[in-house]
């Protein structure tokens, strides 16, 4: 049953999951990977996908996978988009086609984490750009690491305005 402010403010995705809880050692290891590109740690993060994935995926019937959209100066900055590995890694294990992230253009702005809750819900607005090929999709967002819901939530609203049908979310680990 959906909490209380889902209830009276339903989100835009049908389907949020988290395969795992936010705690020590993950911030450590999301950081190691992200960050300092120590690619080794992919397999951490995949390893608890596959071992706690979502109940709802057979049903969702998703046509394509969307790694969370990063900007072009953050690609740049980091040298790759950690999500698109594990949108590749979905592809690969439940034969869902990735949608690539170039079809949603994310603008910049200053980084999530940097920020507290209601300066996050801010910062996101209006962030994501959609293009037409989104329309008529049911679209499955997966990101590493959620802790308001703020920046899935602006994205599956930008699907949803743009034509999705359908929006369902999958992330690593949430707080």
């Amino acid at each position: 049953m959906p909490c209380a402010a889902c209830q009276q403010q339903p989100p835009a995705y049908l389907h949020f999951w988290a395969s795992a809880d936010y705690v020590s050692p993950l911030p450590e290891l999301l950081h190691r990977w992200k960050h300092l590109r120590q690619t080794a740690y992919h397999s951490v993060f995949t390893w608890l996908m596959q071992h706690n994935p979502p109940a709802w995926l057979p049903e969702c019937d998703a046509d394509c996978v969307l790694a969370m959209p990063i900007s072009r100066q953050r690609r740049l900055l980091r040298g790759f988009n950690q999500c698109d590995e594990l949108a590749n890694w979905i592809t690969q294990r439940y034969t869902i086609p990735v949608l690539p992230s170039k079809n949603v253009i994310r603008r910049h702005k200053v980084a999530q984490s940097t920020l507290n809750r209601a300066e996050r819900q801010q910062n996101i607005q209006g962030i994501f750009l959609p293009t037409e090929s989104v329309k008529n999709r049911k679209i499955l967002i997966v990101d590493d690491i959620c802790t308001t819901k703020s920046t899935i939530s602006e994205l599956a609203s930008s699907l949803h305005q743009s034509g999705a049908t359908a929006v369902y979310a999958w992330v690593v680990a949430c707080n």
